[in-house]
């Protein structure tokens, strides 16, 4: 992320400005057993987006995040599909967050495209949960 956000902002100074969109976790928002080396880094990825977006708004560059749960990508469902009762652990991660389901990446996509658009010239320095209501909790 740190290297994106060094080149990537150097090409966007040169060009007049732009749109970034880090990706994080609800991880990096939250505490949860076991996975303090990705939470901290994820928490990273958080500080240096409103770090960077404060350093570049004036310069027309805005920088934002996403922060999503666990998104149902083919490793995900391979997990699923791995675990002794592959059932009782696809009900697990659909109840994991307050809105039953799983997100898609079209889901997080939607979002991505969204902070990277005119839509959200306005919006920089914020990372976005995209987690059906966990982090509210």
């Amino acid at each position: 992320v740190f290297y994106v956000l060094k080149y990537g902002i150097e090409a966007m100074l040169r060009g007049g400005g732009g749109a970034i969109v880090n990706t994080s976790s609800t991880a990096g928002l939250t505490a949860q057993d076991n996975i303090s080396p990705y939470t901290f880094t994820k928490a990273g990825v958080v500080g240096l987006t409103r770090s960077a977006a404060v350093e570049y708004a004036a310069r027309n560059i805005r920088v934002n995040a996403v922060a999503p749960t666990v998104v149902m990508t083919p490793l995900v469902e391979n997990f699923i599909q791995g675990a002794p009762d592959p059932a009782a652990m696809r009900e697990r991660m659909e109840s994991f967050n307050p809105k039953p389901g799983i997100p898609t990446p079209d889901d997080v996509a939607g979002v991505v495209l969204f902070l990277a658009s005119d839509d959200a010239a306005w919006i920089t320095g914020h990372t976005v949960p995209i987690d059906g209501g966990y982090v509210a909790r």
